[in-house]
């Protein structure tokens, strides 16, 4: 016989909860042999048990149930005889769904770009939990697709299907969804009473029927703390509406809402209207006869209380301000309301911005929290030990990988486990030094791939520090044999079992485990889960192939699955949560933050594959799914009015006036509506924003202050203010009374104050006055400065602290395996130095002989020119340029910049008497103090001429390499120290040379390959195009190394001396000595006026 349907209904704080209670109290004392029941959300179990057992006589209940509906289809199954259900978990359905998308991934159209993407696994496995949770079948997609017109919604939902039904050609008859687990249930139980197994004795099946019967058969159940029902529910309902004797509903909405029978979004209560129809239509369904209602009028919460109901509205400046104030209204309810910190839950629409840094504030201010917010999975240590191989595999040990490994906490744990097996001391490994300088080289010596671990680090790199190779190398055989037996697996495609099983020997050999630390519960759960996780894809993909990329999406998906709950450390905590955490309870002080609009009810999207107008597509075609956008801002008020409800003494409210960032806030629309509602008859109740304690003037202000940013920050800038003499304002002034006081009362009464601060100390570290202590000459005559170079001078002159550090405390940056100016620098000297003596040495000479082919001399010139930039690669040990094409190409390039140095510098000599001389000349110069000035000169040419007096002597043109072209004398630099080299150069060179030479020049050379700009008219020089092709294309390239030379004009200094210039350039005078007017060099960059003078 259906049973009485009875729909108990009443605004927020009526007491309904209440009622269900006494009602089942009553109900299970008169029939003692009657099962009553009372269904509860899953989480709220505890507290409904725990509510019912102290209002129960004794403090014991017998005939009284209280359960989730959840529990009660377990129960269902258990009378039906099904004791083994696999149930599919969140973790499984992501490794099905990226095991069907690489399956089907040839079947997919507009999806098939987004299936490698981060989150897409989430969003399908969301849409399809909605699908089955709102009795979506693959049929009903299939009718919805033969209604569409071809489009983007039709090719998205086409892919939709591919996916869904390989989902559900995976699970059929094998698993039972959660979203489905009801609907099964249900199933069973029914089957279990009209059908026979096979083999089934008739004594067997009475049994099973009256086990099932004796659930809710002739029972009494209730229904409280909902706000509807999924389909998947309707059906668990059904079943409990034909079978039980009475059935209760609590729910939340006023007289006029429940004689409601068409439900519109525009109404307050339209979720309760909607769930107030549905409860009617399933009882229509059922065949009962009628559903009544008992409404629930008045507040029932303080009638039993003497403490009125405090409200506080506070508008303060920021979040930080927020939060502070936040503390001291909690300090201030324990301390003078007599509240525990267990009555005291902290609600907020913005968990991510408020929830971390209200605890960090809550914990500094000694105030015992829990912050209900589940911890970021990928961001345990653990975690990131697990992926970091695989990651290793995928990138081929890629430097971020494995660093990635090794500064692992439980990585360093596992390779340091395996180095003491090797004979390595443990004070040898606490103190990370060995792998930070394992680091060190694999960064410097640009180690990557898998063949390169395995071979030994035996080359060194350029570093101040001493490198200790064999221990480095200890480091790298430790990390390739922990990673070579799961290398070995992934490396090729292979059967998922023994990739799992690889992976799980891996973390046994590990010893992870072992290292968590013994009160980090949640890295111990997190462990567990990954182990249970390997376990679950061993029974779900053991038999399929896969390679390295694809196991890796797989568990990575899997990993992201992994729901790790956090318990809390006790129960007089201050709760943190969600605005949309709507059932806690026993809460006697409420504080919402973040109050602002658009913060106070955030709006989230359920499955995002699907947007409002698609899912609007769905409700065209009677296929309801979770509300939109749209319907959920039409009920966000509602569950806003739910959860302040919650507070049984005191409403706390803030909102922020600005963002972290400096832009207006604005209260959210709801407070309007607080305010205009306070100023009716519960205007009694109310307490003056900010004032809730009613204390003296001081100490009401003093709250204000001490919780926004002004408080401790202004005390000690008032503080700092008077101790260099500046006179405060009259605002400051009050200020700096009201917290002086505070501070000084609560030191006379032994109480501790809110900053943990102590007036004394502030006082006396505001009034400290910094000396600077000068080193004694005996500490200055202790530094070791060795020899100094021209370079390091330079530095000091730039900044003298940054030439200490890198000189005397010996820090550098670190070594990167990349090709750096320096190493540039070096190879172009190595190259130019090997040219010039090779010149020589070949006896090809640096000007032409007349009687010398041409031809045959250009020849010479390439192939000496082609061996030293090989020669130079080899000395200069700069393997890095045969690392990658890319450094090859940069190569060949400095290789053409060495090239066309060594054109040009040949056509420079042969433009002038000057001769090159020596290259790279080491020299030794003392200076004051001891120093010895040390340095070597890139080259030094030389040209025999006569003095004013006609004396014979040598003139000196000193020239530095550059691989920079602008490269040019500063004067205002020289002066100040920062460019030093060619002066200290040419002061050097002459002292060298016996024969008291004259330095006549100081001069830089850009290596370089300049290039022809389109704009550059290099035609007019060439002339009309000839009908002999050879000669014209001939002509092109004698005018763009014309031009070419001209851009690569030494610049520097040459003294105006018309020998000198001609010595320089045979254009700038003649063999006269007179010099040329209105004259160019193409050697240096120097021009002649009209009446011969500089230009």
């Amino acid at each position: 016989m259906p049973a009485k349907i009875h729909i108990i209904y009443g605004e927020a704080g009526s007491g309904k909860s209440t009622e269900i209670r006494r009602l089942l109290l009553a109900k299970g004392k008169e029939e003692t042999d009657r099962k009553c029941i009372l269904i509860v959300p899953e989480q709220a179990t505890l507290a409904a048990q725990k509510s019912i057992v102290s209002e129960a006589q004794g403090g014991v209940i017998m005939n009284i149930d209280v359960i989730s509906p959840m529990r009660l289809s377990m129960e269902l199954f258990a009378a039906a005889g099904v004791f083994e259900v696999n149930v599919l978990d969140d973790t499984a359905k992501s490794l099905i769904i990226k095991k069907s998308a690489i399956e089907h991934a040839a079947e997919l159209g507009i999806l098939a770009g987004s299936m490698n993407k981060q989150g897409f696994v989430d969003e399908m496995k969301s849409l399809f939990s909605e699908f089955m949770m709102y009795g979506i079948s693959e049929e009903d997609i299939r009718g919805v697709l033969d209604k569409q017109e071809d489009g983007r919604f039709k090719e998205k939902l086409s892919d939709i299907l591919v996916l869904y039904k390989a989902f559900n050609d995976f699970t059929r008859e094998r698993f039972v969804t959660a979203e489905g687990y009801l609907s099964e249930a249900v199933s069973a139980a029914k089957r279990a009473v009209l059908e026979k197994e096979d083999e089934e004795s008739e004594y067997l099946l009475r049994e099973k029927v009256r086990c099932v019967n004796s659930i809710v058969n002739g029972a009494i159940v209730c229904f409280d703390d909902f706000t509807g029902f999924t389909p998947s529910q309707e059906k668990l309902i059904d079943f409990i509406m034909q079978n039980a004797k009475e059935v209760y509903f609590a729910i939340t909405m006023d007289e006029k809402s429940f004689n409601c029978f068409y439900p519109a979004e525009r109404h307050f209560y339209y979720i309760s209207e909607k769930f107030c129809k549905k409860i009617r239509d399933l009882a229509k369904k059922a065949g009962c006869k009628e559903v009544s209602g008992s409404f629930l009028s008045g507040d029932k919460r303080h009638e039993n209380s003497k403490d009125s109901f405090g409200v506080s509205i506070n508008s303060l400046g920021n979040i930080q301000a927020e939060i502070k104030k936040a503390a001291v209204t909690i300090k201030e309810l324990v301390r003078d309301k007599g509240f525990r910190y267990g009555e005291i839950a902290v609600v907020t629409g913005d968990l991510d911005s408020y929830g971390k840094k209200l605890e960090r504030e809550l914990k500094e201010t000694e105030i015992p929290c829990y912050l209900d917010m589940k911890p970021g999975i990928f961001e345990n240590p653990l975690v990131e030990f697990v992926l970091s191989p695989l990651d290793i595999i995928a990138t081929d040990y890629s430097y971020a990988s494995v660093l990635r490994f090794i500064k692992n906490k439980y990585g360093r744990a596992a390779i340091s486990k395996m180095l003491k097996e090797k004979g390595f001391e443990e004070k040898d490994l606490e103190s990370g030094g060995l792998f930070d300088e394992f680091d060190n080289y694999v960064l410097a010596r640009g180690i990557r791939r898998h063949g390169a671990y395995g071979k030994s680090f035996d080359k060194r790199y350029r570093t101040n520090h001493t490198l200790s190779l064999e221990s480095i190398d200890k480091v790298r055989e430790a990390v390739f044999d922990f990673l070579e037996p799961l290398y070995t697996v992934f490396i090729r495609k292979s059967l998922a079992g023994d990739k799992l099983r690889a992976f799980y020997e891996m973390l046994e050999k590990s010893a992870c485990y072992e290292e968590i630390e013994e009160k980090d519960n949640f890295s111990r759960s997190v462990y567990e889960k990954i182990i249970e996780l390997i376990g679950r894809m061993y029974d779900l993909l053991a038999k399929d192939e896969m390679d390295a990329e694809e196991f890796a999406e797989v568990f990575n998906a899997g990993i992201r699955d992994m729901k790790v709950g956090t318990v809390p450390a006790g129960n007089d905590l201050v709760l943190i949560c969600d605005v949309t955490r709507s059932r806690i309870s026993n809460i006697k002080a409420l504080l919402l933050l973040g109050a602002n609009e658009g913060k106070l009810a955030v709006l989230t999207e359920n499955g995002g594959l699907l947007s409002d107008r698609d899912r609007e597509i769905f409700a065209m075609n009677d296929l309801e799914l979770a509300p939109n956008l749209r319907q959920q801002a039409s009920v966000a008020d509602f569950y806003i009015y739910t959860i302040l409800n919650k507070a049984e003494n005191f409403l706390y409210i803030s909102y922020s006036k600005y963002s972290e960032d400096g832009k207006e806030l604005i209260p959210a629309s709801q407070i309007k509506g607080i305010k205009r509602l306070l100023k009716g008859d519960l205007s009694s109740a109310i307490e003056q924003e900010g004032d809730f304690d009613k204390e003296d003037s001081f100490r009401a202000e003093l709250l204000e202050k001490l919780s926004d940013d002004n408080g401790f920050g202004s005390f000690t800038r008032i503080l700092g203010d008077i101790a260099a003499g500046k006179e405060p304002s009259e605002e400051d002034k009050i200020l700096f009374k009201v917290i002086y006081d505070y501070l000084v009362d609560s030191k006379k009464n032994g109480r501790d104050n809110i900053y943990k601060i102590d007036l004394e100390e502030i006082a006396e570290n505001a009034f400290v006055c910094n000396l600077p202590l000068l080193l004694s000459k005996e500490n200055l005559d202790m530094r070791e400065i060795g020899n100094m170079s021209i370079t390091r001078l330079e530095e000091f002159a730039s900044c003298p602290f940054k030439e200490f550090l890198e000189h005397e405390v010996k820090l550098e940056e670190r070594a990167e395996y990349k090709i750096s100016v320096p190493d540039i620098g070096n190879y172009y000297h190595k190259a130019m130095e090997l040219f010039g003596e090779g010149i020589l040495s070949e006896g090809i000479g640096w000007r032409a002989d007349p009687l010398e082919d041409k031809a045959v001399r250009r020849k010479r010139i390439e192939a000496l020119t082609n061996r030293c930039v090989i020669e130079a690669l080899e000395d200069t040990s700069m393997d890095i340029f045969e690392s990658s094409r890319r450094n090859s190409f940069i190569y060949e390039m400095l290789s053409d910049n060495v090239r066309r140095s060594v054109e040009t510098i040949l056509y420079q000599v042969e433009a002038g008497d000057f001769t090159p001389y020596r290259f790279e000349q080491k020299f030794e110069m003392m200076l004051p103090a001891g120093l010895k000035l040390v340095g070597k000169i890139d080259r030094t040419d030389i040209a025999k001429g006569k003095r004013e007096d006609g004396t014979e002597t040598d003139f000196i043109r000193v020239i530095d390499y550059k691989s920079n072209k602008k490269k040019d004398i500063v004067y205002g630099d020289c002066y100040s120290g920062l460019a030093l080299q060619l002066g200290v150069y040419s002061n050097v060179v002459e002292k060298m040379f016996k024969n008291n030479p004259k330095s006549v020049s100081v001069l830089y050379f850009g290596i370089q390959n300049p290039t022809i700009d389109e704009s550059e008219d290099i035609f007019k020089i060439v002339g009309d195009k000839t009908d002999d092709i050879g000669l014209y294309l001939e002509r092109m390239k004698a005018a763009a190394d014309k031009k070419i030379t001209a851009e690569m004009k030494m610049k520097g200094l040459t003294a105006f001396d018309p020998l000198a210039l001609r010595m320089t350039d045979y254009k700038l005078s003649n063999e006269n000595g007179i010099i040329i007017p209105s004259s160019a060099s193409d050697v240096i960059a120097a021009k002649l006026k009209k009446d011969g003078q500089p230009d």
